[in-house]
């Protein structure tokens, strides 16, 4: 039955093989975090920033804090933003960098990686709207979104508990 569906669906037989390929460990994060994001875009769609504001962390205002992470939790880090760049690529909705940073904020605390997440604005291509843009960064590593200081201005800043 699964050949004859792999037949019909050459495609799904092209992705089983590369996700065979992958570390399980990477397989199994991937997937978590594809179910996740589900819950974050709804999140994102029904409540008000000033709702979800009080699960992102200790609020540092536009002041930029990056906590110091040990070489395990860069490792987590990455292991991580590698899982949600494969579930966003791989998922039938979009997900934009707010939910993406939802999720990888999410992880990372049950995990008890030292996080910093960052909210920036920039000026749009017409230099009358502004561009909003989320991501999370372990140390110098860039877990969703990019490492953005460079194209965005910090207007809010959150870190994880016990960071100062």
């Amino acid at each position: 039955m699964l050949g004859k569906a792999l037949e019909l669906f050459p495609a799904l037989g092209r992705k089983l093989r590369t996700a065979a390929g992958l570390p399980i460990a990477t397989v199994g994060l991937t997937g978590a975090v594809w179910v996740l994001l589900w819950p974050a875009r709804l999140a994102v769609a029904i409540f008000p920033l000033r709702r979800l504001v009080r699960f992102y962390g200790r609020d540092h205002g536009a002041r930029v804090v990056i906590p110091e992470a040990s070489s395990r939790e860069l490792d987590l880090a990455r292991q991580i933003g590698e899982a949600i760049a494969i579930a966003v690529r791989y998922s039938p909705a979009s997900a934009n960098c707010y939910p993406q940073a939802l999720v990888a904020r999410a992880l990372l605390r049950w995990r008890r990686v030292p996080h910093g997440l960052f909210f920036g604005l920039r000026r749009g291509s017409d230099d009358k709207e502004m561009e909003a843009h989320a991501w999370v960064m372990v140390g110098d590593c860039a877990v969703s979104g990019g490492n953005s200081f460079d194209q965005y201005t910090v207007v809010r800043c959150f870190s994880s508990p016990g960071v100062r």
